[in-house]
């Protein structure tokens, strides 16, 4: 295109006199606009010297330890195997000979609550084995 006939999105073109061309204008100057003081790049972060390393080294290992809890817990394993056993005896007892017992007949549906109960605390004591 030529620059005395503007088109439709013609620029408005500059005459250099001394090239004896018409140049195109400076939509931005790159000196200048990163040469501004709103448009600085922030600086990298410097390395740590030995020193804050060997500080930050300390600091960690300062840290208080932490408590092991009991490594063995032998007596959990046959505690809730003979709770988890009574429970079970209880209930079959009570079903089979309930009524010819007499502690078993006085208690009634209690004696079901007895061996349930038996049986969840072996459940809860198993969770203490490790």
């Amino acid at each position: 295109m030529r620059p005395d006939k503007p088109g439709p999105f013609s620029i408005e073109w500059e005459f250099d006199a001394l090239a004896a061309t018409y140049v195109a204008p400076r939509v931005l100057d790159y000196a200048t606009y990163f040469n501004s003081k709103e448009n600085l790049v922030p600086e990298s972060r410097t390395r740590k010297s030995a020193v804050e390393k060997q500080k930050q080294k300390t600091q960690r290992t300062s840290r208080p330890k932490k408590i092991k809890p009991p490594a063995s817990r032998r007596w959990v394993p046959p505690t809730f195997i003979a709770v988890g056993l009574l429970g079970v005896a209880w209930l079959i007892t009570y079903y089979v000979a309930g009524t010819y017992i007499p502690f078993m007949d006085a208690l009634g549906n209690w004696n079901i609550l007895i061996g349930m109960g038996g049986m969840a605390a072996a459940f809860a004591l198993a969770t203490l084995w490790r």
